[in-house]
């Protein structure tokens, strides 16, 4: 089975700031979206990143998008508001 490629075009800028981010966040989750985005820019299929990274293939396209969509400033967490006490 070929898997969809995602495919993320990285200048020499964005992919430094990527592994910045991903070497020295303490942030899991952070570092597991950087990877994404990197292993995307090589080239790597969707389901392959996927499996590699424990998640669902919907989520790493919903990273992915959110990258292309607002860079580094894309990835992080965000925590939808809970409920008024």
């Amino acid at each position: 089975m070929v898997g969809t490629m995602y495919r993320i075009v990285l200048s020499s800028t964005q992919k430094q700031e990527l592994e910045r981010v991903f070497k020295r966040t303490e942030d899991r989750r952070l570092r597991a979206r950087c990877q994404a985005v990197l292993m995307a820019a090589r080239g790597r299929v969707r389901h392959e990143i996927a499996q590699d990274l424990g998640v669902h293939r919907t989520t790493l396209r919903l990273w992915l998008q959110s990258y292309r969509e607002h860079g580094l400033t894309g990835l992080p967490i965000q925590w939808a508001p809970g409920p008024l006490l």
